[in-house]
């Protein structure tokens, strides 16, 4: 579920551009999992994507959709 308060797009945002946006040419359209600790993975499809951040579940986890501002959070 995504977090729509002002802080957590921010956060999201944030996020974002500092482990995605530097590679966005290399993997649009694909969905990028980061970890609490910054750690970055790459996924085909959403459901790939759910699987990986379901490895190390945390409310820090972010999944976005490369190249698009649409971000989902798993809780």
């Amino acid at each position: 579920m995504a977090d729509s308060s002002a802080s957590g797009v921010q956060d999201a945002n944030r996020i974002y551009d500092l482990h995605v946006k530097p590679v966005e040419d290399l993997h649009r359209g694909e969905y990028a999992v980061v970890w609490s600790d910054g750690q970055t993975v790459f996924a085909g499809t959403l459901l790939d994507a759910a699987r990986l951040a379901h490895r190390a579940p945390s409310a820090d986890n972010f999944i976005f959709k490369v190249g698009e501002r649409v971000l989902g959070k798993l809780r």
